[in-house]
């Protein structure tokens, strides 16, 4: 049977409609899938870095508490050097109307889902270096000041992280010779003519360093040497900062944790030349019939007024209120004038005398908070004197710590006069480490902050994000008690 012309090809095109139909709604879905899935990892990325923010809000909200905490506090270290109560896991939001919880670190069921932000304040704890993490703050007058430091104190400082690859006495002459305002190289030391001929090149600065980071352009200076193992800072040995070769940082495999010399040095170190009722203090060396009359405000005697007074005037070596237990000089005669002051009387003389016309005084080193590789850097100490200090200061109240006169009772007259005019018993700058987190899930923040307390205001001196090295730091509390979980129990 004979079929009507283009009735064959009509059917044809008419059996491509189905076909072309279903290869469409194919496409249309994965249109709209893709469309639903980009919508969908976009709104994700918004939660997520909605998450990332509230967390550096929480950090940025524990920076807040340890300026206000230190208004009133600033003098007593026993208040904040670790203090879990104040600093850790402090509640700043709460989904709900669970509001009477905000600034407590209260604890939650399992069964709580809510979303709750908390901060940590977190710090190393010198005493450990494996598990112990400190919930507190760190007194930068507790570090020796490499823009001040003596070449010896410099020398037994990094010592103390040199390989047997490094010279000290390079790295101390070159850092030297970097910070001083001269182009003439000590005897192991480098300037310009060095770090010319470095790819790329670049000028010595002869200025003081403005970070602690600096110290990686002088030579020498490694990030090994600076930063020790402890690749993400937390002052805790993680499992790749004891593994030797196999991951990075490099490390000895000795079970303890070498943390550079980062945590002991400081560029921000200062006092201010105040007695601790935040008085200016009498400038000895300055008009003598001035000081005389200030002088009599608190001294009694005349005659030691007198010997004070004279001595500032007179004595143009004068370093400190102890180098008085000397004696002064006399004109008529070789043989120094005796002292009128006793060991007793460096409790007063420390606080409230000054051979400095500065309102400020820089790199000093706090006696009450230094640990004791810093304060082993203290001309004349032994490792027993350190430890003595340490037990001593232990055991004193507070108020008995508000002079550096405290100290001659430990270490002896001798040696308290040779490191007075080095030493102090206060700091106004302050590290702060805030961590900000939530129990919900893993959005955490790491900021690092260096405050100044000018009187009850605080000044934010240096501010850096360090949520790229990680958090690993325990910002758990143990099951059924109040102790602290340290990194190898989370």
């Amino acid at each position: 049977m004979n079929r009507p012309a283009g009735k064959g090809r009509s059917e044809g095109r008419r059996g491509m409609i189905l076909p072309v139909v279903l290869l469409m709604l194919i496409l249309l879905g994965l249109l709209a899938a893709s469309s639903a899935f980009y919508v969908h990892a976009d709104l994700s990325s918004t939660f997520s870095w909605g998450q990332r923010f509230q967390a550096r809000l929480a950090a940025e909200a524990g920076l807040q508490k340890v300026m206000l905490f230190l208004r009133t506090n600033r003098g007593d270290p026993a208040t904040w050097y670790h203090n879990p109560a104040e600093f850790h896991r402090t509640i700043v939001w709460i989904e709900g109307e669970d509001r009477e919880v905000l600034g407590t670190n209260q604890e939650f069921e399992d069964s709580d889902r809510r979303m709750r932000y908390r901060f940590s304040i977190v710090a190393d704890n010198p005493d450990d270096d494996k598990k112990l993490v400190r919930y507190g703050i760190t007194d930068e007058s507790a570090k020796l000041n490499i823009n001040v430091a003596s070449r010896e104190q410099l020398k037994s400082l990094i010592s103390r992280f040199t390989t047997k690859e490094m010279n000290v006495e390079e790295l101390v002459d070159a850092l030297l010779d970097w910070r001083d305002g001269d182009g003439d190289p000590r005897e192991f030391g480098a300037e310009d003519r060095y770090y010319a001929e470095l790819d790329p090149p670049y000028k010595v600065k002869n200025g003081p360093f403005d970070t602690v980071e600096e110290l990686l352009l002088v030579r020498g200076f490694t990030g090994q040497l600076l930063y020790g193992e402890d690749y993400d800072r937390n002052g805790l040995m993680s499992p790749n900062e004891n593994d030797g070769e196999e991951r990075f940082p490099p490390d000895d495999v000795d079970d303890k944790l070498n943390v550079g010399l980062y945590a002991y040095v400081t560029v921000y170190s200062r006092d201010t030349n105040t007695t601790a009722e935040n008085r200016p203090r009498v400038y000895i060396k300055g008009d003598q019939a001035v000081v005389g009359a200030q002088l009599l405000e608190f001294v009694e005697d005349q005659a030691t007024a007198n010997f004070i007074s004279t001595a500032g005037k007179s004595d143009s070596g004068l370093r400190s209120p102890a180098d008085l237990l000397k004696g002064r000089s006399q004109e008529s005669s070789e043989e120094p004038l005796p002292s009128p002051l006793t060991d007793a009387d460096m409790t007063w003389a420390m606080d409230r005398l000054s051979t400095s016309a500065s309102p400020e005084l820089v790199g000093l080193i706090n006696v009450n908070t230094a640990g004791p590789i810093v304060l082993g850097t203290l001309p004349g100490l032994t490792e027993d004197d350190v430890t003595a200090i340490l037990t001593a200061r232990a055991e004193l109240p507070p108020e008995e710590k508000s002079s550096a006169g405290w100290l001659i009772q430990v270490i002896g007259r001798e040696k308290f006069i040779e490191a007075a005019p080095l030493i102090s018993v206060r700091g106004t700058r302050f590290r702060v480490e805030s961590l900000g987190y939530s129990d919900h899930m893993g959005a955490m923040a790491r900021l690092e902050t260096v405050l100044e307390m000018r009187g009850p205001v605080a000044q934010i001196v240096y501010l850096r994000d360090l949520t790229a090295l990680g958090t690993n730091f325990p910002i758990q509390w143990a099951e059924g008690d109040s102790e602290l979980v340290g990194y190898d129990d989370q």
